[in-house]
């Protein structure tokens, strides 16, 4: 049995605070969904494609698809452009956050 000191569990402690306050990929992922389309809008219209909400609108749809058990390979065999997809439900909806745009996309394909 390991007996830890005070100095060691005032480490173990410090060093787990310290783990959780650090930024995680996940959390930012995540919060693609509370995104805004007039920000996304603005922030593509500045830098051209925004390559951290297309990998979380590709991991969405995943999920969706998962989720719904919908038969939607039509999308990767005509290579279907879904964050193209995304902006123009932007552009039609920009008052509407990412999550909700991201749905209306979902449903409109066949």
């Amino acid at each position: 049995m390991v007996v830890l000191g005070i100095m060691d569990k005032l480490i173990i402690v410090l060093l787990s605070s310290w783990l959780f306050t650090l930024p995680v990929h996940s959390q930012t992922m995540f919060g693609e969904a509370n995104t805004r389309c007039i920000d996304l809008l603005e922030e593509n219209k500045q830098s051209g494609k925004v390559n951290r909400v297309e990998n979380w609108l590709q991991g969405y749809f995943s999920g969706r698809i998962r989720e719904t058990q919908r038969n939607l390979i039509i999308v990767n065999d005509l290579n279907i452009p879904i964050y193209d997809l995304l902006i123009k439900a932007c552009q039609k909806e920009p008052m509407l956050d990412l999550h909700n745009a991201a749905d209306v996309v979902y449903f409109e394909i066949p």
